[in-house]
């Protein structure tokens, strides 16, 4: 493998005797001597005349070269990986190459010999090595690449581009900048052709990584075009112009590879001059574009297009601040596109087929309305001649889907002049997974009685798709309502969307239980009720607080608080305070009852307070509002005395019958029922009313009720992933010095602090991938 390691001669005794040395066996030396003098006795290829036997030699080599890459990657690793490869063995890959830079001299007889040749010489100088190559080789490899380059011949041009592609420049070479240039012209060239046999989507990609290159290198020199003597200039509109090449082929590009991949390459490009803050004058047209992306029917253009508009929301406040009319366009042509898939969706009765679709539009909807303030939603009205705000068209786009309501679907924006230019038909998709297929894998069966079960299982089919999508906007709706404004919330935190409560928690009348089973199911205190079949509720009445004072208000409260578990779509959780009505009459306070009102409501629902300013609560600060309450108070009181004294003279001779029974029920013990408490809070709710009452219900007490809330408690809310990043110290490459490095260097910890925030394992409430609270298996970790 090593050029000079067969020609050095030590007379060791396992030399073998083509050097000099005792061994006739075969050794790695010997062979390589006798492969190198079989290359010799074949003299230069480029001499044979038949142009077909020319290029099956430089087949030959190509298959050769692959070989040997494929060696030199493998080299030395053992199944176990406990040792280091030996890096100084290199592959003579350039042992070939004045061979084959004559062969890319040569007339057009020998075109296929020719394109093999530049593919071997593309594929030895992009692969990445430890060692750089020689200037002499990297000279004739350039001056190859250029006199190809601007060639008239798009054989050639497609071969650079197809084998080049982007790792010609990410890999580092000296001078390699000196051909963008070039590079940029021959991918435009290629991408502008109406041939569909081109390398339309390694030309795109190439483009696509030159995004960022300007950011890095701001004035590029590169080789003047169609010069006689080579000679450099300045090319500093490289950004502007691989821009250009990137909107026209989101527009217009036939394949379906191309177009996803400008689509890509335009959202990261976004992404790019939003995290930099450089106000490019084109962004309303790039966004305009990727909007426009998302009404393909093609599943994967749809995808690539919501998934970067989905991650232009990590600069939702920088553009609310600097282009707030980006973030209501990409929400209003969300909506538009939305209700447009799922008329066409529910017209046609082809939910299996654009299922994913509707989802990825529906997530990444959702997305932008919870990165941006509620109060731009609320106030944001969608045009100047109707009247709706951005919320009130969110919420009106998911409850159509939710309730498959089609009488609220009609609604669109105007369309933009960059969206009229984009061409929706897709030529030639090459893409993976694409386009609508009613029947993606088609076979082969025998008719026979059992045609109408799988007919009727298809419908259930069908059935699943369409709730799994109503499921979806429930969920997103239940989003909205629980943390659109005010997330997070201050028990839970970050971590978690859901809480750790259950019916055992506070609950002295179950002994010694830790953990949900039967015995709190049979609590006389917990009873669980099933809500429009989405919700189960569970009412938990707790001990008395004694701490609570009894108030002023109009309404009678006890001391017996009521606590309400929900799970629903979104998870677990609790409603705290909530005190029972109590019926008993009591004597009427001569005390501000409004006052009282609004100090408990801002005590106990501190969420409801729209001024933080505590005294902005308060009635009293008001001239007007004191002497309005003050007549409103006397007012009612002389009303309560008149009703008094009237009452009193209307009072019958069973009057001391009546006082006694009253007596002897006031000493008796009151009978409290929990049933009744959870059944006059749910009436209250509003969950009693006869159009309701056949969508509550009350669960039953058995074991798999139990194991089922325990499965349902078990449920993440989140898409939840474990991924481990191991460091690896320079030259190490073997399984067991890579695993007993103790601490990374500072480049690997800055890239880890990126990924998350460190948090405590023993006091971390939230996903934890396995690791134990008890510090065994770590004291921190990034979540």
């Amino acid at each position: 493998m090593n050029l000079e390691s067969g020609l050095q001669c030590n007379n060791n005794a396992t030399d073998c005797v083509l050097i000099g040395g005792p061994n006739r066996g075969w050794t790695s030396e010997s062979a390589f001597i006798l492969w190198r003098r079989m290359l010799g006795v074949l003299g230069d290829i480029n001499k044979l005349t038949n142009p077909q036997i020319h290029a099956q030699a430089i087949e030959c080599l190509v298959k050769v070269v692959e070989d040997l890459i494929k060696v030199k990657e493998n080299l030395g690793l053992s199944v176990e990986s406990q040792v280091s490869p030996n890096c100084s063995l290199e592959p003579p890959l350039q042992y070939f190459t004045s061979w084959l830079f004559k062969a890319t001299q040569l007339p057009d007889e020998f075109k296929l010999g020719k394109l093999l040749a530049y593919k071997l010489l593309c594929i030895i100088a992009v692969r990445r090595n430890e060692n750089q190559p020689s200037k002499e080789f990297l000279s004739l490899f350039y001056l190859t690449l250029r006199q190809g380059l601007i060639s008239y011949d798009m054989e050639i041009t497609s071969t650079l581009i197809k084998y080049c592609g982007p790792k010609f420049f990410s890999i580092g070479l000296p001078g390699s900048s000196s051909l963008l240039f070039d590079f940029i012209n021959a991918a435009n060239t290629i991408v502008s052709s109406q041939e569909n046999k081109l390398p339309r989507g390694e030309a795109l990609h190439l483009l696509g990584s030159l995004i960022g290159f300007n950011s890095v290198f701001s004035n590029v020199l590169v080789l003047q075009s169609r010069t006689p003597q080579p000679s450099l200039m300045s090319y500093k509109d490289s950004k502007d112009h691989v821009l250009e090449i990137l909107l026209n082929s989101s527009k217009r590009e036939q394949t379906g590879l191309g177009r996803s991949i400008a689509l890509s390459s335009l959202g990261l490009f976004l992404y790019q001059e939003l995290y930099n803050r450089t106000n490019h004058q084109r962004l309303r047209e790039i966004t305009n574009v990727l909007i426009a992306g998302t009404r393909f029917n093609n599943r994967v253009l749809c995808r690539v297009a919501c998934d970067m508009l989905r991650l232009q929301t990590d600069h939702s406040t920088y553009l609310l601040d600097s282009h707030p009319e980006i973030s209501k366009k990409i929400i209003e042509g969300l909506c538009s596109t939305l209700m447009t898939h799922f008329t066409l969706v529910q017209n046609q009765k082809m939910f299996k087929e654009y299922k994913n679709i509707l989802l990825t539009i529906m997530f990444c909807l959702a997305d932008w309305c919870l990165s941006v303030p509620k109060i731009f939603l609320e106030r944001t009205l969608v045009s100047e001649g109707i009247s709706e705000s951005m919320m009130s068209l969110v919420l009106r786009c998911f409850s159509t889907i939710a309730y498959t309501d089609t009488k609220n679907t009609k609604f669109s924006t105007p369309t933009t002049a960059a969206e009229q230019e984009i061409d929706y038909t897709i030529h030639a998709d090459t893409s993976p997974e694409s386009g609508i297929s009613p029947n993606p894998s088609p076979r082969k069966r025998i008719i026979n009685s059992n045609d109408e079960n799988r007919s009727q299982a298809n419908i259930e089919l069908k059935d699943t798709d369409e709730n799994t999508i109503r499921l979806a906007a429930n969920l997103i709706i239940g989003h909205f309502i629980n943390f659109l404004g005010h997330f997070p919330e201050q028990e839970l935190g970050a971590a978690r969307l859901s809480c750790l409560i259950n019916e055992n928690d506070d609950n002295l009348r179950l002994s010694n239980c830790e953990t949900f089973d039967l015995e709190v199911l049979n609590a006389p205190n917990v009873l669980f009720f099933l809500i429009n079949n989405s919700s189960i509720i569970s009412f938990i009445e707790l001990p008395e607080d004694k701490d609570k004072s009894n108030n002023d208000l109009m309404i009678n409260i006890s001391k017996t608080p009521v606590r309400a578990i929900v799970r629903n779509l979104l998870g677990k959780h609790q409603n705290r305070d909530i005190y029972e009505f109590d019926e008993r009459p009591r004597v009427v306070s001569k005390a501000d009852n409004l006052e009282g009102l609004i100090q408990h409501i801002t005590n106990t629902s501190p969420e409801c307070i729209t001024v933080r300013d505590n005294n902005a609560n308060s009635l009293n600060l008001l001239q007007e509002a004191s002497d309005m309450m003050a007549l409103l108070m006397n007012q009612h009181i002389q009303e309560s005395c008149y009703a008094e004294e009237n009452s009193s003279r209307k009072l019958s001779p069973k009057i001391e019958t009546d006082s006694q029974t009253a007596i002897i029920a006031s000493q008796m013990p009151r009978v409290e029922s929990a049933f009744k408490h959870c059944r006059q809070l749910v009436d209250q709710m509003g969950f009693l009313f006869w159009e309701k009452r056949n969508r509550i219900d009350l669960l039953t007490k058995n074991q798999n009720f139990v194991r089922e809330i325990r499965n349902l408690d078990h449920q993440n809310c989140r898409e939840t992933h474990k991924i481990a990043v191991i460091y690896v110290a320079k030259g190490q490459e073997d399984k067991e010095s890579i695993l007993s490095n103790s601490s990374g260097s500072k480049a690997f910890e800055e890239f880890v602090s990126g990924l998350g925030w460190e948090v405590n394992l023993e006091t971390h409430l939230g996903f934890r991938g396995g690791l134990q609270q008890n510090q065994s298996t770590g004291k921190s970790a990034h979540h």
